[in-house]
């Protein structure tokens, strides 16, 4: 299956193509195995400059597989929480091209599957019994997180301060098997920020990868989910979490 994956949450822009070699007809003689699917990828940590790029990079990747659009069999996005401007174009750009493929093949729905920002940055950190945080920066003092274990979810989308993400994380720790409450594990791009915020960094570990593109480990995500449910309801768009700041400033009725 051919899946591009597009990751526009924050500053740090990242897609990804994953292209499965066609099936053999016949069976594989002994001891050969089908070649793995290839990856291509590209990340850009340039700012919120999403416009101008994500559709060149985009064309680059299916020029690299030697791949037109069409043949792309499902397009993934992260859904947010995240950048109110990042989400909404990754969610646009992606209903556009998932719309021309369904166009180009006849499909009777667009083949598009959006996942939370924060479970594919949890699920791209490798980890045992550690609890993993993913923050992004909300502004104002606050982040947005969640908390996993072993890519379980453990809450809801969190829009708090650094202090009440680690209280909420340290009851967590506090309830689990001991082996979970080694020092959490905080990555998404704004991780380092997030430490610079707490009283004790000492409970936590940054992810030393925690800048990096989250479209690849996007992919399987989108790929079970795709295989379980389907595709996205036509009316699925960005999660935010928290109103944008045009909304708040609007007078009440």
């Amino acid at each position: 299956m051919i899946i591009l994956a597009l990751d526009t949450a924050t500053e740090i822009l990242s897609v990804a193509l994953r292209n499965e070699p066609d099936v053999e007809p016949h069976p594989l003689p002994p001891g050969r195995q089908s070649p793995p699917p290839r990856v291509y990828a590209a990340t850009r940590d340039i700012g919120l400059k999403h416009s101008h790029v994500l559709m060149p990079l985009v064309a680059g990747l299916l020029t690299d597989a030697d791949l037109r659009l069409d043949q792309v069999d499902l397009v993934a996005c992260t859904r947010g929480p995240g950048s109110f401007t990042g989400l909404r174009i990754g969610m646009a750009t992606a209903k556009g091209l998932a719309a021309a493929i369904a166009s180009a093949r006849g499909l009777t729905e667009p083949p598009l599957v959006s996942v939370s920002t924060l479970e594919v940055m949890a699920h791209a950190v490798p980890s045992d019994q550690s609890l993993v945080v993913p923050v992004i920066d909300g502004r104002k003092n606050r982040f947005y997180a969640a908390v996993f274990r072993r890519g379980v979810r453990l809450t809801t989308d969190l829009d708090l301060t650094a202090a009440e993400i680690m209280g909420i994380v340290a009851e967590i720790a506090a309830a689990g098997p001991p082996v979970s409450r080694a020092r959490a594990v905080v990555t998404g791009p704004h991780a380092a920020l997030f430490a610079t915020r707490i009283d004790d960094p000492s409970m936590i570990v940054v992810d030393p990868a925690s800048r990096r593109g989250h479209a690849e480990p996007l992919i399987p995500l989108a790929l079970a989910a795709y295989q379980k449910l389907g595709p996205d309801v036509p009316g699925q768009g960005p999660v935010y979490v928290r109103e944008s700041d045009a909304q708040l400033s609007r007078p009440q009725a």
